[in-house]
């Protein structure tokens, strides 16, 4: 389905990940039970004003599924490819391989804030509790806006909660995506996701990409190395350490500092899958991510997290032994597909939906050049 904005998904390029079919929405949210919402903060332009714009950023809700998650938490995993981030509440997850809440993603020096505020949400719903452990994961969107400013708080939040619901997924520009950019291009939200057969298990893995990192020289489109075409036409520079300044200063608006930026990619899935299986599950994701182009330098925050919303677990178990259904090791193989497509194709539609943004002092990220694309695909004959 086309964005409303009329950039296209990849599969509107008559172009696929992989062998197997997508959900029906081709989102995260085919993933039964599982809901998004979102709210885009974007006002003023021009020169920096701390405190005051110009502002490009917001909040991506995740809620994997009904019902209080801190009484009734989900299994999770989590995959650290590179650690430079700002992210809050992974620590428990990797120790205890429990979710208690909904999933925030937000901008840098909005973590805390965001953190403070779905905290306050939580409490409404249960003032009874005594500590809890927020998720709110981020990417840096320093080029587009006023990151010091903190403009994503409670309001926010709770209105990106109050949204969250069912089916097709916006993408690009939206959320806690609105001021990222990938491979020197505008980026932002993408999603997808993939429906294994009922001899397969009949399960859905759905993925949800917040896209803020890629160089270029390494984009890779439906499998087609589409990065290198733009370098060749002179659209894109190289991203590149061993850049002249004179590289530099010519391609300065297009240009992606080849260390910085973070990727987040959330992985759900309605399969029983134990805490060690999903943290597998998200690795096999960063194998689709790095077929796309991520490179994840040095300043890259790159996570991925991954969570099973077919088993609850009570905040405190009275049993003596546990006992849970778990899908055998034997059978991860096309579940960990279904990751590593699904991931690959949300990394590709957060750069395909986005559009061109102007961010602080007149910094643009320009959106990934469609012209070119389909002349590339049709000399392709595809």
């Amino acid at each position: 389905m086309s964005s409303s904005n009329g950039r296209p998904r990849l599969r509107d390029l008559g172009l696929g990940v992989g062998i197997i079919p997508p959900g029906r929405w081709n989102a995260i949210t085919d993933v039964p039970g599982l809901k998004v919402g979102q709210v885009t903060l974007i006002r003023g332009k021009g020169k920096l004003r701390p405190g005051h714009g110009p502002v490009r950023c917001g909040v991506t809700a995740i809620v994997p599924a009904p019902g209080d998650l801190f009484a009734s938490k989900l299994a999770a995993g989590v995959h650290i490819m590179n650690g430079y981030g700002k992210s809050v509440g992974l620590m428990q997850i990797a120790e205890t391989g429990r979710l208690e809440t909904p999933i925030l993603l937000t901008g840098t020096l909005n973590v805390w804030r965001v953190a403070d505020a779905l905290i306050d949400w939580i409490l409404e719903r249960n003032p009874r509790i005594y500590s809890v452990s927020p998720t709110v994961l981020e990417c840096s969107p320093h080029w587009a806006d006023d990151v010091a400013g903190r403009h994503v708080g409670r309001r926010e939040v709770f209105e990106a909660l109050r949204r969250a619901k069912s089916g097709p997924v916006e993408e690009g520009n939206v959320g806690g995506g609105t001021g990222l950019s990938s491979f020197g291009l505008k980026s932002g939200i993408g999603t997808s996701s993939r429906k294994l057969p009922e001899r397969g298990g009949g399960w859905t893995v759905g993925t949800l990409v917040q896209a803020n990192a890629g160089s270029i020289q390494y984009l890779s489109v439906g499998g087609l190395p589409f990065g290198r075409e733009m370098v060749r036409s002179g659209r894109a520079l190289p991203t590149h350490t061993a850049l002249t300044a004179e590289e530099c200063r010519r391609g300065a608006a297009n240009l992606e500092a080849p260390d910085a930026g973070s990727l987040i990619c959330v992985v759900a899935t309605d399969a029983p899958l134990s805490a060690r299986q999903l943290t597998r599950l998200a690795r096999r994701a960063a194998l689709g991510l790095g077929r796309a182009g991520l490179a994840s330098g040095h300043a890259s925050g790159d996570i991925v997290l991954a969570v099973s919303t077919a088993e609850r677990f009570r905040h405190v178990e009275k049993r003596g032994v546990i006992s849970r259904r778990e899908v055998p090791d034997a059978r991860l193989a096309d579940l960990f597909n279904a990751a590593n497509e699904s991931a690959e194709e949300a990394y590709l539609n957060a750069a395909l939906r986005a559009e061109t943004l102007e961010g602080v002092g007149g910094a643009r990220r320009e959106a990934l050049p469609m012209d070119l694309l389909k002349r590339y695909l049709k000399e392709r004959k595809l």
